[in-house]
């Protein structure tokens, strides 16, 4: 069987990085800054990211080598991610995304896995120089000797718990904690049980909170908890309003390996899929037109419509702010989305990851019979009293649109994709006010649930009335329910 698409993505996105970023390593065999890089590096916190690992090795290695001056934003960027020379990182922000991303990793890792790293890595905000540290005395000691071997069951308990806490370099390195005295061991165990308390109090507010949520928001909170966990990233990913404006001009639909490569937008390929579209004979002309419509294209546009979907679904209660990352859809990765969650905005020709999970919908979405104009939805198996096809007709005067909502499983089954999409900005629009009405979704989400109440994948298709680009309240066309066996 040939491999598949995100396949041969993987693989060269993997090749690439291989091509880009060179580390000695035979050299430094007995190095503990690099041996810990590297331990860190292969470690499952930072998932299956040869992206995070290439930024963590670079910048460590410039450290450890005393070359800091490398270690700048333009400079990783062109170095691990393949940005050219001199490109606007103001315009383009991967390179902080992936430095949030490797701070949260990297805590993750000495929480968990290296608890007993002797040496601490961080990369402070404000800056992308590493920085290592030694990792001091416990907060309290491993053994007890003295009067400290008689303490009671119930500051034991305290102790442990001190124990777990994540452990911190003093603010002044010079100087070790001295032993402890009961007094103070009692007010740190006071301390303990005063921060269990609020935990238990908190906690018992957030399950007081869900016991009176309505029928509706708790089947919405299903949906939202599956697609925010505090084990995976969200990436939420607005559409790429430059490449459905240089799409206009080209005539040809971009596809997903040619997006990622970033090939589409080279001066051969717009030149060529704008042959025809001017009649001059002036090569002049043709190169102006050419050089603006590759600027066009390189510029990070999205609508309106799928800025304010972003900003409705950050401030939902479900979120998990530390594991929330928006990201242009330019910048996402195959891996992302074998890893981690995802809202993907926009039909296939303004977000072309989506392409990747069409396979798994009966809906897919269709460019339409003149390239340029409104898009189309093709029902694959259509049901008794379904159309095979709908799509905004001109002249209609109830001005139907249609928009689309599926929500599926990621590239490894691990996690949640959710498309929301439309023919046209009104479709959209249409499927993100649904999407986010607690009380039109709880009947598709009742009838998606399955024995156990998880949530199975599924797809809506909504036909609503649009006024200029706006629009009206949505009617559900049609629905699928695709057991999870299926998957």
């Amino acid at each position: 069987m040939p491999p598949t698409v995100h396949e041969k993505l993987r693989a060269a996105e993997g090749t690439t990085i291989q091509t880009r970023v060179r580390t000695v390593r035979s050299s430094r065999n007995d190095e503990p800054r690099w041996l810990l890089v590297e331990r860190i590096a292969k470690s499952r916190s930072l998932g299956k990211s040869p992206l995070l690992a290439a930024f963590l090795r670079y910048v460590c290695d410039r450290q450890i080598r005393g070359k800091e001056d490398e270690i700048t934003e333009p400079q990783i960027g062109v170095k691990v991610f393949g940005r050219p020379e001199g490109y606007n990182s103001n315009d383009d922000n991967i390179v902080r995304n992936y430095a949030r991303m490797l701070r949260k990793r990297l805590a993750d890792y000495f929480l968990k896995e290296g608890r007993d790293e002797p040496l601490v890595l961080s990369i402070p905000r404000g800056a992308y120089i590493p920085i290592f540290q030694p990792r001091y005395a416990m907060l309290v000691p491993e053994s007890l000797d003295g009067d400290e071997a008689d303490l009671d069951e119930s500051e034991e308990t305290g102790q442990e718990l001190l124990r777990e806490l994540p452990q911190t370099p003093p603010l002044f390195p010079g100087l070790v904690p001295a032993q402890r005295s009961s007094s103070s061991r009692m007010i740190a165990f006071i301390m303990v049980l005063g921060a269990c308390i609020t935990g238990f109090l908190a906690g018992t507010s957030h399950m007081a909170s869900r016991i009176f949520q309505s029928p509706a928001h708790r089947a919405s909170d299903r949906l939202w908890t599956s697609l925010f966990t505090p084990n995976r990233e969200t990436f939420l990913v607005p559409a790429d309003g430059g490449l459905v404006m240089m799409q206009s001009f080209t005539r040809e639909k971009v596809r997903l390996p040619d997006y990622v490569n970033s090939t589409y937008r080279s001066p051969a390929e717009i030149e060529r899929g704008m042959q025809g579209l001017i009649n001059t004979t002036n090569p002049a002309d043709e190169a102006t037109l050419t050089h603006k419509v590759g600027v066009l294209a390189a510029r990070r546009y999205t609508s309106i419509v799928d800025l304010g979907l972003s900003t409705k679904i950050a401030q939902l209660p479900e979120v998990v702010p530390e594991r929330l990352v928006t990201r242009f859809a330019r910048d996402l990765r195959i891996e992302d989305l074998h890893t981690g969650n995802a809202i993907l905005m926009g039909s296939s020709d303004a977000n072309p990851w989506v392409t990747l999970f069409e396979p798994q919908l009966n809906f897919q979405f269709s460019p339409g019979i003149e390239f340029g104009g409104s898009g189309a939805i093709v029902n694959k198996h259509p049901l008794p009293n379904e159309a095979s096809l709908y799509r905004s007709v001109t002249g209609d005067p109830a001005n139907r649109t249609y928009g689309l909502i599926a929500y599926v499983p990621n590239l490894e089954g691990t996690g949640y994709v959710l498309v929301v999409e439309g023919v046209n900005m009104a479709g959209t629009q249409a499927a993100g006010d649904f999407l986010l009405s607690p009380t039109q979704m709880q009947p598709i989400l009742e009838r998606a649930r399955d024995a156990e109440g998880n949530l199975q994948p599924f797809e809506i298709l909504l036909e609503t009335s649009s006024i200029g680009a706006a629009a009206s309240r949505s009617e559900v066309l049609s629905q699928r329910i695709h057991p999870t066996s299926q998957h």
